[in-house]
């Protein structure tokens, strides 16, 4: 298992021009809304190429075999290159050349790694400072706040349970209803016994009172304060949103993860998915080849970071999530966190996978039984079985924050009709058509049932902080 993600299916909002100036480092920036433009999407994969081949900064260091001299002449390149990335860092435009550095910091770690018998306790310190001073020059949000000695890109993964496995919920006081929704969903509708992690930005974002009751919910569920684990002051993490969720992830204890949006349902056990394979993704992407505006939809998102290249490639998601780097070009050209995820395994060179389809709709049949229409968007299985779906359990939770709702019809691989707003129904025609199950049903009359009784045992604490 390497990374997996969910894809959605739109051919609105932002354009596919995103990938196209990322990727050949366009300086001047646009507004990407309005039409896609089929050129941008037949030219992707010649400028991917053209990319990698104009951005050796470096050359690739692999481990050297032979004599002392060869090590050494190791350790001069590295010493030479560290120090050229330390004394011109990269601008928040350069995505590209930040995956490429990346990539040669993936060649020290393995030729660290491949020398540790062949080189004096000496070179090996001398490499790793090489290491970590540039990880830290690219990347100062790995200062840990909290121990400033484990500030390394080693301590980072000694700070990984070997072969753990845990659950990811990012979450402040805006969704901390639907974070306690999910949580019943997972333990009581389908009964996940895997820890959660529910993962807020200081105390200010979820309270204590929150966060006891989060607690409460049952065994192995703890909070964690993400601005104890990192430096935030190129991140900004504090006033909530999207940018919690990739640190999340690069700061779990659980080497193994799966990172959920609060308003995420489950309709399949969360073990399930963990179990899942890897695939090639990009030669199979409609962004990269048919021109649909966006390629993921981040509300689940599963990742082995014992994998390197995985590691590596969440961190350049993460500083595509810093303020600097966000408030420039992430958010700008695309919505949210959603494309940084793509974009960071994708330029630093990791294997990664979507599932099969691109988003579909459940929802209800509309009168004329030829459209399925909701508020939702439903993610499906390699056997087209419902996954999971956004939203929350409401019915539409921009409109009415009681009205819950139970699907009763899901269709996939169909033409999108999109509401005027956000707040407004969407509908798909022309797709495969199917009812949802008896068990499916099931999963979901019980965990709006939980989602009810949960509601009656917050309402003093959202209410007392309104």
């Amino acid at each position: 298992m390497a990374t997996r993600f969910s894809q959605m299916r739109y051919r609105f909002m932002f354009s596919a021009l995103i990938l196209v100036a990322i990727l050949t480092l366009i300086k001047q920036r646009s507004k990407l809304a309005g039409a896609f433009s089929s050129q941008a999407g037949v030219n992707l994969h010649g400028i991917l190429q053209t990319t990698s081949k104009n951005l050796n900064e470096c050359s690739s260091t692999r481990p050297p075999t032979g004599s002392n001299g060869a090590v050494n002449h190791l350790l001069q390149s590295i010493a030479t290159t560290s120090n050229y990335f330390i004394d011109y860092p990269l601008p928040a435009s350069e995505f590209a050349k930040m995956g490429k550095r990346l990539q040669v910091l993936r060649d020290w770690i393995e030729a660290c790694q491949s020398l540790r018998h062949q080189i004096t306790p000496e070179q090996a310190n001398t490499l790793h400072n090489h290491i970590d001073d540039t990880v830290l020059a690219s990347l100062p949000f790995l200062r840990n706040p909290t121990k400033p000695s484990a500030s390394s890109i080693s301590h980072l993964r000694e700070s990984f349970r070997p072969e753990s496995r845990g659950i990811l919920i990012p979450t402040g006081q805006k969704t901390f209803r639907y974070a306690c929704h999910l949580i019943s969903n997972l333990r009581d509708a389908l009964d996940s016994r895997l820890p959660i992690e529910v993962v807020y930005a200081g105390d200010s974002e979820l309270p204590s009172s929150h966060r006891d009751f989060i607690s409460s919910l049952g065994s192995e569920i703890t909070t964690v304060d993400i601005l104890q684990v990192f430096n935030d002051t190129t991140l900004d993490l504090q006033p909530g949103g999207w940018a919690i969720k990739t640190f999340a992830a690069l700061g779990s204890q659980y080497e193994q993860v799966l990172v959920l949006d609060a308003d995420a349902v489950l309709l399949q056990a969360p073990e399930t998915i963990l179990d899942r394979h890897q695939g090639e993704a990009l030669s199979k992407s409609h962004v990269y080849n048919e021109g649909y505006a966006e390629e993921c939809d981040s509300g689940l998102v599963v990742l082995d970071k014992s994998r390197l290249p995985i590691l590596l490639g969440l961190m350049h998601a993460c500083w595509q999530n810093t303020k600097e780097v966000r408030d420039a070009w992430t958010y700008v050209m695309g919505h949210g966190d959603k494309e940084s995820w793509w974009f960071g395994f994708e330029l630093s060179g990791a294997k990664y996978t979507f599932e099969d389809h691109y988003g579909g709709m459940l929802g209800s049949m509309d009168a004329d039984n030829a459209r399925v229409c909701s508020f939702t968007i439903a993610h499906f299985d390699e056997k087209d079985k419902l996954l999971w779906y956004n939203g929350s359990l409401l019915k539409n939770k921009l409109v009415n924050a009681t009205e819950f709702d139970i699907p009763t019809h899901y269709m996939l691989d169909g033409v999108w009709e999109k509401g005027a707003a956000k707040k407004d129904m969407s509908c798909m025609k022309g797709g495969k058509l199917k009812e949802v199950s008896k068990e499916e049903r099931e999963i979901l009359r019980s965990s709006v049932e939980k989602a009810k009784d949960l509601d009656a045992r917050m309402e003093h604490i959202v209410t007392s902080e309104d």
